[in-house]
């Protein structure tokens, strides 16, 4: 916490006060810049008990152009829908709790108010991302047929042992 201190900001120093302090201290995120105002005052207990634990790094506050969906996930702001959303992308945190209303830019699932995900898995990767069900949908629908087009030749005897494992670390257990 002491690094993060605010150079100018604050009446006294580190070495005037204990960890367990309930007296505010201005601190700047090191990641990110926010509290070069001095706007970030939290207890030093509360700092030195979450390491600094910066409210925009963890999307507790939404500072435009740095950790809005519209910045860190274009992608996602792209799909906004036009009409139904309360709030626009830039005022709102990736890992946000809340639902907004989304368009798919494949498909177009959305247009009618069906698809709302909570914000941060739709702007999540790998499990936590959900994306459009339709698209998810037509994707699995893809991935079962593979498999069992996979199966059929194993069983055909068309496929290696080499091969299978490959596609899936589980086919060297079933093939035993």
């Amino acid at each position: 916490v002491a690094a993060m201190w605010h150079p100018t900001a604050n009446s006294f120093t580190p070495s005037d006060i204990t960890a367990g302090s309930n007296q505010r201290a201005a601190l700047i995120c090191p990641v990110c810049g926010y509290g070069s105002d001095g706007e970030w005052r939290p207890t030093v207990a509360s700092a030195c008990r979450t390491k600094g634990g910066c409210p925009v790094c963890s999307g507790k506050i939404v500072v435009k152009g740095k950790n809005d969906v519209a910045t860190v996930h274009p992608e996602i702001a792209e799909q906004w829908h036009p009409t139904l959303n309360k709030i626009s992308p830039d005022e709102v945190s990736s890992g946000s709790g809340k639902h907004v209303f989304l368009v798919c830019k494949n498909c177009g699932y959305g247009k009618k108010g069906e698809w709302c995900p909570v914000i941060a898995f739709a702007c999540g990767s790998g499990d936590n991302h959900t994306g459009c069900p339709a698209c998810a949908a037509k994707a699995q629908s893809k991935r079962l047929k593979a498999y069992h087009e996979r199966r059929r030749k194993i069983k055909q005897g068309k496929t290696t042992l080499r091969h299978m494992s490959l596609w899936s670390p589980r086919a060297l257990k079933e093939t035993r």
